[in-house]
């Protein structure tokens, strides 16, 4: 919801999640990796760069930061496909 009130803050937005999806508490971790799958909604542009810490998150070992990851790891992939060309699909 910040990035979406207040665009400018959603690089900032991003490197505090980031640093929490390493944090030692799984419940802190989940909502990290939940917050970058709705930072990359908000602005699509960021998506890229939650994919690392996405896919670290899909390994944890509690299945609630797994949950969390993969439903964001869903919205990226199809934030990502959306803004690939129509040419660039015909490609592949």
């Amino acid at each position: 919801e910040l990035a979406k009130a207040d665009p400018s803050l959603a690089p900032q937005a991003l490197e505090a999640l980031l640093k929490a999806a390493g944090d030692p508490n799984d419940n802190v971790r989940s909502a990290a990796a939940s917050a970058l799958g709705e930072l990359a909604k908000a602005d699509p542009i960021l998506a890229p760069k939650t994919l690392e810490a996405l896919l670290k998150a899909v390994g944890d070992h509690y299945a609630i930061v797994r949950s969390a990851a993969a439903w964001a790891l869903k919205e990226v992939k199809r934030i990502m496909n959306r803004s690939v060309a129509p040419e660039e699909k015909k490609q592949e």
